[in-house]
């Protein structure tokens, strides 16, 4: 995904689900400011920013969907 579409996907105000393949995070954007995180086979947490993974996840620009975040 290009770093444009990846972009748009946070200025439509929507939840964002998107993942850091180094650590093994995925994160979710409220859409508010707010983010929670998974890490793999794990239980939902909050995010304190800042936070070096979710910087690094959105550096990779890879998005993906609920479904894969819930799976995760």
């Amino acid at each position: 995904m290009s770093i444009e579409e990846f972009d748009n996907l946070f200025g439509k105000g929507q939840p964002v689900y998107f993942i850091n393949t180094f650590d093994e995070v995925v994160f979710y954007s409220l859409g508010n400011g707010e983010y929670k995180g998974k890490n793999k086979g794990g239980k939902e947490f909050s995010v304190n920013i800042p936070n070096t993974k979710l910087t690094e996840a959105f550096l990779e620009h890879n998005a993906i969907s609920k479904e894969e975040y819930d799976n995760f």
